[in-house]
């Protein structure tokens, strides 16, 4: 049986029961219990009629937000696709059309308001446009809609798009400028292995040393050549920080290791002659497990690496004296204490009161006050030796504890806007300008750079050993060239163009250019 039920003052609304038990509600509002009742009784007569044929009477009256909401709670998709499914909804969709019935889009309609959204934003908007038409689709499937407006419809952008200069790039010479601004070998191979072998940033986060110059060896006419790689693992190959919903609607963010960006990403990254070395040393001497990491051991996260390091090395910064930070409160206990045994209210052999009496008056956590007696004690002002802690017999000054902010050295802008992805786009470009023979192969420039090769072309199109040599020794050259610059004219460069080297541990050599009929060797199997 159906019911009326009250929703507010003088309104009630029909509840019937439909098929699967559960209870389906009329979108008319009624005046009236009994009116309410009476329609439920009567929708619930249709579905007994209809059976699996019954068209829900609200189908498309929905708003839109609750609709999403439902929508986005059975997306199994991968953390980083729902947390941007979220911004975008959070961001662009909800504050437009949250209470806007799903049956009620029209393409027109959501082309005008994408029309009024900030030009810089034009990607985003895009996304969002594409994601409301997929959560509509949704609705056609679950039977809430009749069709979707909005399929296949391209938003064509603003009339007057925002300026952008799309991702910035530079040259070897710039970059390796920026790379000797940073403070540890950990973030200058970061730049350097960018750059030249084109990782991406969260691929390098996420390399553990066991996958660092990992020897790779392929038998060529009775020789073997071998060369040293990167390897990305397909499970564990990539840094991520994501955002996760919280009960309460808010979000926190996540940061996990997991797949690369596609299965194609999974991969080795070839590397050249300089680079092995560098990485090698580095390995050698670096105490964590993982190589492109703080000097903690911790993982980077993109905001403190572009904010602190990376930023201030490419555009510049403002420079500042040294200056010295007020007391914190362990300072302040710490410089209290001092004072006392400085009068003599403290005088050798006396015992301070327990770590509890001391937090109660300095009203206090045991942690801090135990953080400055340890200082104490480190100064020799203090002996905590025994069971309770005495002021030492011939206490020193040390000077108040203070903590000094070191100068900053001023940078000027080498190139503004730069970071890691930059350099895969000189890398690509690089592959794609070529050496002496012509362009990198196509299949090597995106198997290198973890892209898709779709087609015939990338399905039956393979690596080869003179791919790998010519892309070595192309970047072996850009490198040398960029810490070398001898001042020779454009038509000097390309007749050096040809030019090859080659490192054997620490042996290095020049040799000629090679003939096409020449079979080019590996750089790590020259004995």
């Amino acid at each position: 049986m159906g019911f009326g039920e009250k929703i507010g003052k003088g309104r009630y609304r029909a509840r019937y029961k439909k098929l699967d038990g559960t209870h389906g509600t009329l979108p008319e509002k009624f005046g009236t219990k009994r009116l309410a009742k009476q329609a439920a009784d009567e929708e619930e007569a249709k579905v007994r009629k209809s059976g699996l044929a019954h068209v829900d009477p609200r189908r498309g009256l929905m708003p839109f937000g609750e609709w999403a909401a439902e929508w986005m709670k059975t997306q199994g998709k991968r953390p980083a696709t729902r947390s941007r499914r979220r911004y975008l909804l959070r961001t662009y969709l909800l504050p437009e059309w949250q209470h806007h019935q799903i049956g009620a889009f029209t393409w027109p309609l959501v082309e005008k308001w994408a029309l009024t959204t900030d030009p810089v934003s034009e990607v985003s908007v895009r996304q969002a446009v594409s994601l409301l038409s997929s959560i509509l689709t949704a609705a056609v499937d679950e039977g809430k809609l009749d069709s979707n407006p909005i399929y296949r419809r391209r938003w064509s952008g603003h009339a007057e798009p925002a300026d952008s200069t799309g991702t910035i790039w530079a040259h070897p010479d710039a970059v390796i400028r920026i790379a000797e601004r940073m403070s540890t070998e950990a973030e200058q191979l970061m730049v350097l292995v960018s750059q030249f072998a084109g990782p991406r940033y969260g691929e390098l986060c996420a390399l553990h040393r066991d996958n660092c110059l990992v020897e790779r060896t392929w038998r060529l006419n009775g020789r073997d050549h071998t060369y040293k790689v990167l390897v990305i693992d397909p499970k564990v190959g990539a840094w991520h920080e994501d955002t996760e919903a919280r009960p309460d609607g808010s979000e926190k963010v996540i940061t996990y290791l997991g797949p690369p960006k596609n299965r194609h990403s999974a991969r080795d990254v070839y590397l050249p002659p300089f680079l092995v070395d560098r990485i090698a040393r580095h390995l050698q001497t670096w105490p964590h497990e993982y190589p492109f990491s703080t000097p903690s051991g911790t993982k980077w996260l993109r905001t403190n690496w572009n904010g602190r390091v990376l930023g201030p090395a490419a555009d510049g910064r403002q420079g500042q004296p040294a200056r010295e930070l007020p007391h914190t409160k362990w300072q302040s206990i710490a410089s209290d204490i001092l004072a006392a045994v400085r009068a003599g209210n403290l005088g050798p052999g006396a015992t301070l009161p327990t770590l509890v009496e001391q937090a109660q008056t300095h009203r206090a956590g045991r942690a801090t006050v135990q953080k400055a007696i340890t200082w104490l004690v480190e100064q020799g002002v203090l002996d905590n030796s025994g069971y309770r802690t005495v002021v030492a017999a011939e206490p020193p000054d040390p000077g108040e504890p203070t903590t000094v902010i070191p100068a900053v050295e001023s940078w000027e802008p080498i190139v503004p806007g730069w970071r890691l992805h930059g350099g895969r786009h000189w890398c690509k470009s690089a592959m794609e300008d070529g050496d002496e023979f012509g362009e990198l192969p196509k299949v090597f420039q995106r198997r290198q750079l973890g892209h898709e090769y779709r087609g015939i072309d990338g399905r039956y199109t393979h690596i080869m050993v003179r791919s790998i040599e010519r892309f070595t020794a192309l970047m072996q050259r850009h490198w040398e060239e960029a810490i070398s610059p001898d001042g020779a004219t454009d038509q000097d460069r390309l007749l050096n163009f040809s030019r090859r080297v080659e490192i054997a541990g620490e042996k290095r050599r020049h040799i000629a250019k090679p003939r096409r009929s020449e079979p080019m060797r590996a750089h790590s199997s020259v004995g």
